[in-house]
């Protein structure tokens, strides 16, 4: 099965119109199920210029009463599955409340992928994690028995402290490359790490993450959602995609979900300000524009080359100058993508050492560091052959 990515590239997810507002030319969008709702005709919008649309099911959200008690997610036709016992324990109950209702929600929507249902969980040993294996098997078993379906992506979602174990990152790999999945699927949708910053992360689990991208991306499409800067990095190892969004979309933690939204403070979005060439964000409290003589010529930069004041033009920019930095590498082979990306990195590590240095900025450097350190090693990866392969080798070379 070939990949339907045939070049790297960055999705956006949907929150408001700057997807619509920004004229880039995304191949996908990707919307949680229930922003159907929230903006229903700006959705429509947004299709009719992009028609091919990635429809999370956010079915993780079950399990949490802060969640699925909000007015647009109890409108999802799975919404009332909140007995997340009783969808491990009872197949009938799982598979008529849960899988075929996700399943239909995102074909009646016209999604160009099916993502089966998934739970969250930290833990590899879990039932739930066992549980979403099922899921994806049932899921598989219903498309198999309809017509002219669209391909099935299948989910992982895993928390950011088993990235550090390489014996549970290589069992990831072994249970989603198992058949009959990995033959029947178009790609895995790593859905996001729980609790995992890209910029914090420390070099083990970023390694864990580009390990389990890489090796499940030898001829299957890989999509990350909920990354920053790091996805540029996966994307130049393997990846097919990495999803996120202005104003955030570019980490993901449990008490985004176990907490009311409106108890969550996190970073003022209309003081930031995205700087491509740093691969992150500066606060305007922290330095400005002028005094940095950085300038800026995409379309959401209206006013002469400076940014823009309006919050809602700063997501433009964000989105021309973030899918900019992706066609960067188009039609390079991966050594070229890799290479493209350390030398970016080692010149922003530069550019942001020389504001800490001569205008006192407190801007981070170390995650830059690390992230050039992944790209440095997953330059001799191979990819592993599976047991009976490896036995067959193994016999030729005797």
């Amino acid at each position: 099965m070939a990949k339907l990515l045939s070049e790297p590239t960055f999705i956006p997810k949907f929150l408001d119109g700057a997807i619509l507002s920004s004229g880039v030319g995304f191949s996908h969008f990707l919307i949680d199920a229930h922003y159907l709702f929230f903006r229903s005709e700006l959705f429509q919008q947004t299709r009719e210029q992009f028609p091919s649309v990635i429809i999370d099911p956010v079915t993780h959200g079950l399990q949490f009463q802060n969640t699925y008690e909000k007015p647009t997610f109890q409108q999802l036709p799975y919404s009332s599955v909140t007995d997340i016992q009783r969808v491990i324990s009872d197949p009938t109950y799982r598979l008529n409340s849960l899988v075929v209702p996700v399943i239909d929600f995102q074909v009646t929507n016209q999604a160009a992928f099916i993502i089966a249902p998934y739970l969250c969980t930290d833990d590899v040993n879990s039932t739930i994690f066992s549980n979403n294996l099922t899921m994806l098997g049932e899921t598989l078993y219903i498309l198999n028995g309809r017509d002219s379906q669209p391909p099935l992506l299948a989910p992982i979602c895993i928390g950011g402290n088993v990235l550090r174990d390489r014996r549970l990152t290589d069992y990831i790999i072994d249970c989603y490359k198992a058949e009959p999945f990995h033959s029947a699927v178009q790609g895995y949708f790593i859905i996001m790490v729980t609790d995992f910053d890209d910029r914090l992360a420390d070099e083990d689990q970023l390694l864990g993450l580009a390990d389990i991208t890489y090796q499940l991306s030898q001829d299957k499409d890989v999509i990350i959602n909920h990354l920053g800067g790091f996805g540029e990095v996966l994307n130049a190892i393997g990846a097919s995609a990495f999803v996120s969004s202005p104003g955030g979309g570019e980490t993901f933690s449990l008490k985004q979900l176990q907490q009311d939204s409106k108890n969550i403070r996190g970073r003022n979005h209309s003081l930031w300000r995205y700087v491509p060439e740093l691969f992150d964000y500066i606060s305007e409290d922290l330095l400005g524009p002028e005094e940095i003589n950085y300038r800026c010529d995409c379309a959401g930069c209206a006013n002469a080359g400076t940014f823009p004041s309006v919050y809602a033009a700063r997501k433009i920019h964000f989105l021309i100058k973030r899918m900019a930095a992706i066609q960067l590498t188009t039609g390079m082979s991966r050594d070229e993508k890799i290479q493209n990306l350390i030398q970016r990195l080692s010149a922003a590590e530069s550019l942001a050492r020389g504001y800490v240095v001569n205008l006192g900025a407190d801007i981070k450097v170390a995650h830059l560091t690390k992230w050039r350190r992944i790209l440095e090693i997953s330059r001799g990866w191979n990819y592993q052959q599976d047991d009976d392969e490896l036995e067959r080798l193994l016999q030729e070379l005797g």
